[in-house]
């Protein structure tokens, strides 16, 4: 794994060429070599096969996944710290970690005592003025009570309706065991359906008397009055039908919602109103209640008061371990307010003192580029170097990627956008701390077998790919083709074979003085 320390970065990919040439037989001058078209010094590197590892290179920092925190909650707003436990210390659960006092906490305990003389006599009144209030909310009670049922049986005896997408009444739903009651509404609905049908009835009668009188009455067959009569005994029936059905309009549209929302806010302002006389009842009960009380209730509550101040004040004589592990002053996030935990220190309730890391589940905690969020996913490999443990590798999981970025400005007053990154590192190293910096390389991919060579000697020429091979103190353009490439190497395709010298560094421009070798007849490039 590379680190970006010493000389730079280019001369971590050339080193690292230099090792995996090694490895494969390939001897080469790393960083530089000369080329016989002058004294130019230019770098060069091998054309390798082998695994190539894709992966984004960043730094972290080592924390524990979970930690306890020893907040200060007890005593008044400022407490004064008189012993201190050194920081790092191994410490078990239940070790004293510090000693703190708070003068103004022990003046409390000697304000908490009261004459109990008037409570009694509290209590004597209230239980008189409570006798004489049950005996009139008794009353008022069962007045409501009866309003209220009265109300509700007669909102069960007018009903409700079912009808169907028309309007009419759905006669089957009234059928079955769990069919809704038949109230006064039904009734009226079905009185009024059954008008609509009468109706009907009634026209379709006068039309079929009436067809074909009008042939009859040229005949003779019938007489004028006849005629007429009959005439006016449709129109009659078609204006009672037409009655009929707005009257049925009328009860389903206004009179049946009125009166059903007339019979619910019946319902519901005398259920209000034995509510509020219960309330009314309630809330005089508790009061005479609460009077007698009040006496006892004030001794009792300067007792406990006084208890609370004897705990806090033993607590705060010898704060606790709550768990196992070693010590840190302070919040590990907040590493500002670490000065403050000193003896002779007056700190505020809600004051974090100390930190015990559990160093169980380490995790790495790091960032990456924006460009670079959708090619780290969760579940990918992590190798982590430490710079106090060099020549270790350790390995561990990528396990959360932040949602939202963030940003960052750089010395230029540039900004960039981050997302930060979690992993989660395999077993347990009791050398890793909290805190501790930290190399990270998170592996994307990994080819088994590759061919590749650093991305610096791959160049782009209009669009193509290319690179310089370095052969016999000569350098040729060959076009290449190219496949993944991670931050330090290009997978090659096409175009070079593996123990080739190619070029690191800028483009060669064609020369005249080899001209021969890097043009064709034309002037054409020899790689096309």
């Amino acid at each position: 794994m590379a680190h970006r320390k010493g000389k730079g970065r280019r001369w971590i990919v050339i080193g690292a060429i230099v090792v995996v040439a090694a490895g494969l037989g390939v001897v080469f001058l790393p960083g530089k070599g000369k080329s016989t078209t002058g004294d130019i010094v230019e770098e060069t590197a091998p054309v390798v096969r082998g695994e190539l590892v894709m992966s984004i290179e960043t730094t972290g920092r080592i924390q524990a996944k979970n930690s306890v925190k020893v907040t200060l909650d007890k005593g008044g707003w400022q407490t004064r710290i008189t012993w201190l436990i050194p920081e790092g210390t191994q410490v078990k659960k239940g070790d004293t970690l510090a000693k703190c006092e708070d003068k103004n906490l022990k003046n409390q305990m000697d304000r908490y005592e009261m004459n109990l003389e008037n409570s009694r006599t509290r209590i004597t009144d209230a239980t008189e003025s409570k006798k004489v209030k049950e005996a009139g909310l008794e009353t008022k009670l069962a007045s409501a009570e009866f309003a209220f049922q009265q109300a509700t049986t007669d909102k069960e005896i007018y009903g409700t309706v079912n009808l169907d997408e028309k309007g009419f009444l759905d006669e089957a739903a009234y059928d079955g065991p769990a069919a809704p009651a038949k109230g006064q509404v039904y009734q009226k609905f079905r009185d009024a359906s059954l008008k609509i049908t009468k109706a009907e009835t009634e026209l379709e009668r006068a039309e079929t008397n009436f067809e074909g009188l009008d042939k009859l009455l040229e005949k003779g067959f019938v007489t004028q009055n006849n005629y007429d009569e009959d005439k006016l005994k449709v129109e009659e029936a078609r204006r009672s039908l037409e009655s009929a059905r707005l009257s049925y309009e009328i009860l389903r549209r206004y009179t049946y919602p009125q009166e059903l929302a007339q019979k619910e806010t019946s319902v519901r302002s005398t259920w209000d109103a034995l509510l509020r006389t219960k309330m009314e009842a309630k809330s005089a009960i508790l009061e005479a209640d609460t009077r007698i009380r009040t006496a006892n209730l004030v001794f009792k509550r300067n007792e406990r008061s006084y208890n609370e101040c004897k705990e806090q004040l033993n607590a705060l004589e010898e704060i606790k371990a709550p768990v196992d592990g070693a010590v840190l002053y302070g919040n590990p996030s907040r590493p500002w307010e670490r000065e403050r935990i000193t003896v002779g220190a007056n700190i505020w309730r809600g004051t974090t003192l100390f930190t015990i890391p559990d160093t169980s589940v380490m995790i790495i905690e790091t960032r990456i580029l924006e460009m670079d969020l959708y090619k780290c996913k969760v579940g990918q490999e992590v190798l982590v170097t430490v710079e106090a443990l060099p020549g270790v590798v350790i390995r561990g999981t990528v396990s959360r990627i932040d949602q939202s970025s963030r940003t960052k400005s750089w010395w230029r007053g540039e900004k960039w956008k981050y997302f930060g990154v979690e992993a989660k590192l395999d077993g347990q190293d009791e050398r890793l701390k909290s805190g501790m910096s930290c190399d990270v390389e998170i592996v994307m991919d990994r080819i088994p077998d590759a061919l590749y060579v650093p991305v610096g000697a791959v160049f782009t020429e209009g669009d193509h790919k290319i690179c310089y091979v370095v052969a016999d103190g000569t350098r040729k353009p060959r076009e290449v083709k190219t496949g993944r490439a991670s931050e330090k190497y290009v997978e090659i395709l096409e175009g070079l074979g593996e123990g080739q010298t190619v070029r690191i560094g800028d483009r060669v421009p064609a020369k005249k003085a080899d001209e021969e070798e890097t043009s064709g007849p034309g002037g054409k490039p020899l790689w096309r």
